[in-house]
């Protein structure tokens, strides 16, 4: 069962995933089938499930088309089909959960459900509408089979938990990339293609007119994704993008650093890739390394814990989904 902890950030993590499908289709409403799809990019049991049993992505998105047409048909409707635009979720406001979807949830986290990603799986395909019901069986499945596939998975052993890096500020974690790792690996080792899922840096250049080695220079973005200009302290017009390793196919490590900012932490992100069925199994580790001269603080770091650890874990799951997203448009 997961812990408080693990149930809030897997609620966060599929709240994203499910408004960021809404936003394709131009709604602000995220219903339960966007929440089917936020759970077949599940990085974890649920989403393993849910491919192991055909439902991918697309397909998904294909059978969840064809049952809204159907409904429309049995209720005599002919309604010409929509095609989905991009991810707009990040550069929109107003998004909120449906009253069907936050019931599924609010089911998932009742006393002795855990409210982690299978519970939540568990309270979507029992739904009473039938609306998902029914769109699994156009996947060749159904809510029993997803059922007895997650009660399978209940009595296997827990797999060991990803070793932490050592650096006191560091976290890490893995999801599903729809996509294969040749792909992925193109995204994430290219320093010109970081702005594609690193939401701070919006363009790179090679340092004094190409030199450099495995040196880049990052510059800012001047827009939120909503369009208003961001404000830029001239400190930090520029960060250094340091390859600091790579293992062509499955791993990579790049460390961020404002060189014009006294005394200022580097960033490290390590990324790790693995073949998963219909896609890559992507592993990322955040570290964030304070400068050598300066002295430990043993006190305030045990007072600030809680928040530095919030803190983490939202930005190494902004860039797991950043790397997902670069495939999901």
């Amino acid at each position: 069962m997961a812990t408080f902890g693990e149930a809030v950030a897997t609620s966060h993590v599929l709240s994203l995933m499910a408004m960021e499908e809404a936003s394709r289709q131009g709604l602000r409403e995220a219903d339960c089938e966007h929440l089917l799809i936020a759970l077949a990019l599940d990085g974890g049991v649920a989403g393993q499930v849910l491919r192991s049993l055909g439902v991918t992505v697309e397909k998904t998105r294909a059978a969840l088309s064809a049952q809204h047409t159907a409904q429309l048909e049995s209720l005599g409707v002919e309604a010409p089909a929509v095609e989905p635009g991009r991810i707009v979720f990040h550069e929109t406001q107003g998004y909120h959960w449906s009253g069907r979807a936050l019931q599924v949830m609010k089911d998932a986290s009742r006393a002795g459900r855990g409210g982690d990603a299978p519970a939540i799986l568990r309270a979507l395909v029992a739904e009473p509408s039938g609306f998902i019901a029914a769109t699994l069986e156009r996947l060749g499945t159904d809510a029993d089979e997803v059922a007895r596939r997650l009660d399978d998975a209940d009595r296997l052993p827990s797999a060991p938990r990803r070793r932490r890096d050592q650096a006191p500020l560091s976290t890490s974690t893995t999801a599903f990339v729809p996509a294969p790792p040749e792909q992925v690996w193109a995204l994430v080792s290219d320093a010109e293609r970081i702005p594609e899922w690193d939401a701070v840096i919006g363009s790179v250049t090679r340092p004094h007119g190409g030199a450099g080695g495995d040196v880049w220079i990052g510059r800012p973005r001047t827009h939120a994704p909503d369009g208003r200009p961001l404000r830029i302290t001239p400190a930090m017009r520029q960060q250094e993008m340091h390859l600091v390793s790579t293992q062509e196919p499955v791993s990579v490590q790049w460390r961020f650093r404002y060189p014009d900012v006294a005394r200022s932490h580097a960033r490290r992100v390590t990324l790790s890739l693995e073949h998963a069925a219909g896609g890559t199994h992507l592993g990322i580790s955040l570290a964030w390394e304070p400068p050598a001269e300066r002295r430990p603080r043993p006190l305030a770091a045990l007072v600030l814990r809680p928040l530095y650890r919030a803190m983490l874990w939202m930005q190494v799951s902004v860039l797991a989904a950043a790397i997902s997203r670069v495939f999901r448009q």
